[in-house]
């Protein structure tokens, strides 16, 4: 996927446009950025992590993130990725979620930033505004699933979580494997319990 940087904080343009491909070969990684369109992104094949206010999703195949427009976030594949990713005008957010969410992608959805991800950038004529219609009908009325977990706000099961994150098949064991923090096996557990806002069971 390849993408002038400028055309995510243009307010003049369509409405909506869409950018899809793969990364077969390596792996994208996007540090903490914001911009004017929003954007929902999902995948086809591989897996995604997206970081938005201190939430941390990954995204399966059959959902897709939503970002409003100026919200701060990251992104980065785990492995092969094939994806989608659409922008969308400020100005055509209105009855758009106002908060960063997960949604089930539909199969509507999917053929239809499928067919716009092959248009060129630019003023869409009468069918393409058809469709882009339809892409902004399925973002309003798709159900919100509930798809993230919270960053812990201890710095210790911080720094464990956000290395699981950049190598999610570390099988490292947390008391042994992580010896160079002082988070040992029962704290982890203590302290993920109380992030999530459960209770821990003795075992």
């Amino acid at each position: 996927m390849t993408l002038d940087p400028a055309l995510v904080d243009a307010s003049d343009g369509p409405a909506v446009f869409v950018v899809a491909g793969r990364c077969q070969d390596t792996e994208f990684d996007q540090g903490a950025h914001r911009h004017a369109r929003s954007q929902i992104f999902g995948s086809l094949q591989g897996l995604l992590s997206v970081g938005v206010e201190g939430v941390m999703w990954v995204v399966p195949a059959i959902h897709a993130i939503w970002l409003p427009p100026h919200h701060v976030h990251s992104a980065r594949s785990h492995g092969p990725f094939n994806g989608w990713s659409a922008f969308i005008a400020e100005a055509a957010c209105e009855n758009l979620p106002q908060s960063p969410c997960t949604i089930r992608v539909s199969g509507l959805l999917r053929e239809a930033v499928l067919r716009a991800s092959t248009w060129p950038v630019e003023p869409l004529d009468t069918v393409r505004e058809h469709v882009a219609a339809v892409i902004l009908d399925e973002i309003r009325t798709l159900p919100v699933e509930t798809f993230g977990l919270p960053l812990p706000k201890d710095p210790r099961l911080q720094r464990i979580a956000r290395a699981l994150i950049d190598d999610p098949a570390d099988e490292r064991n947390l008391e042994l494997g992580y010896n160079d923090t002082p988070c040992k096996c029962c704290l982890a557990a203590s302290m993920k319990a109380r992030t999530l806002g459960c209770s821990r069971r003795p075992l």
